[in-house]
């Protein structure tokens, strides 16, 4: 059941960025957004024509060095 919760919030929160793209704070890597979807777990995406792009959900435990890298972004 943890498992269904969690996609359910993952759901939820993403589709608030098609409303509010904004919504999420300042990624820690250039160009990104994060979105807070459960204490443990974090939305990172970027904005690309006024539309929010989801790049990765990643647990707040993994290392940052190991997703997304600016590389990927162009």
């Amino acid at each position: 059941m943890a498992g269904i919760a969690l996609g359910d919030a993952l759901i939820e929160k993403a589709g608030q960025l098609d409303a509010f793209p904004m919504l999420g704070r300042a990624g820690r890597v250039p160009n990104t957004r994060e979105l807070v979807v459960h204490p443990n777990y974090i939305l990172i995406y970027r904005i690309v024509d006024g539309m929010a792009e989801i790049l990765r959900v990643k647990h707040a435990a993994q290392q940052w060095s190991q997703g997304v890298k600016p590389t990927m972004l162009k």
